[in-house]
Formats: structure tokens, C-alpha cells, sequence
């Protein structure tokens, strides 16, 4: 369904990174108080109220898909590169309100474009683009170094030249 909301369509890939996933969790599930509650891999599924998984990762994380923004990782590091650069700029104002944090920018993007820039189609890399440097352009340190002659970022051409693979 998650796919679908954002332009992509299930693949036969997909379905088989998914039994992968499923057979590695049932070697770490616990379920107690089989009440038919809660149902893991239906038909035939599993049903309890509590499950429990262990892991010893603090943290899992899942490739993107093919096709996405954060796929392409010329497109993801730029986006990174932009995201950075937003926060170094807003975070230096000393005018601002409040203590800056860093993670708003990445929820604000998630918000305007309704899922994780990460695991947005790369057609849309252009719009999120446009946004961010939109928002460096408006900080107060981007309005010094416009005035002074000097460019709050670079784009996406001179950043490939310097950076790219």
C-alpha cells in the first residue's frame, strides 16, 4: 500500500525481500497468550496478543528501493549535501528563537512530500531540490553571502564535477 501512495509498483523482488525478512524474524519472535490478536506472515499465520523479536541492532535499516532518490546515490548525497548545508546556515542565526534543531528539516520534507525524501520516485529529486535550496536561500547567512558576492550552495552539476563518481 506504502508504494502505491508514492508512485511505485510491487515487485516480484520486492515479495522476495520480504519472505527473506519474515523467515530471519521468526527465528526471533516469542509469542505469548495466543489470543488471535496479532497475525504475522497470513495465511496460516502466527496469532498472539504480545510478540516479542530480539535483535542485537539498536537500530535496522532497509536499503531504498530501485528507482528512489535514495537509491541514486549521486542524487542522495546532494540531497544530504543540501540538507547540511540548511542546517549549518539556519543553525548560525544568532536571531533565532528558541534552540535549533537539526531533524526539522528532514520531518518538514517528509511532510511537504508526504514520505521520507529517501524513498521518494527520483523523478521527484528536482522538486526536493528546488525546496531545500529554497530554504538555504532564505537563512540570514545565505542573505550575508549573497551580499558579499559569495554562493550559499552549489548545484547539482558543479557538486557531481567536485564530488561525483
Amino acid at each position: 500500500m506504502h508504494e502505491r501512495a508514492v508512485g511505485r509498483k510491487e515487485t516480484e523482488q520486492d515479495s522476495f525481500f520480504a519472505r527473506i525478512l519474515l523467515n530471519d524474524l521468526r527465528k526471533r519472535i516469542t509469542i505469548s497468550d495466543n489470543s488471535g490478536n496479532v497475525m504475522i506472515d497470513s495465511p496460516g499465520a502466527i496469532q498472539g496478543r504480545t510478540i516479542n523479536i530480539k535483535t542485537q541492532r539498536k537500530r535496522i535499516s532497509i536499503n531504498p528501493p530501485p528507482g528512489t532518490i535514495g537509491d541514486d546515490i549521486n542524487r542522495r548525497r546532494y540531497v544530504e549535501y543540501l540538507i547540511k548545508r540548511y542546517n549549518e546556515f539556519a543553525g548560525a542565526d544568532p536571531t533565532r528563537k528558541g534552540e535549533f534543531r537539526y531533524g526539522v528539516i528532514s520531518k518538514n520534507l517528509e511532510d511537504r512530500f508526504g514520505a521520507p525524501w529517501r524513498i521518494l520516485p527520483v523523478d521527484r529529486c528536482e522538486e526536493v531540490i528546488a525546496y531545500l535550496q529554497q530554504r538555504i536561500s532564505r537563512t540570514r547567512q545565505a542573505l550575508i553571502n549573497k551580499g558579499k558576492g559569495w554562493k550559499a550552495y552549489s548545484t547539482f552539476d558543479e557538486f557531481l564535477k567536485k564530488y561525483g563518481e
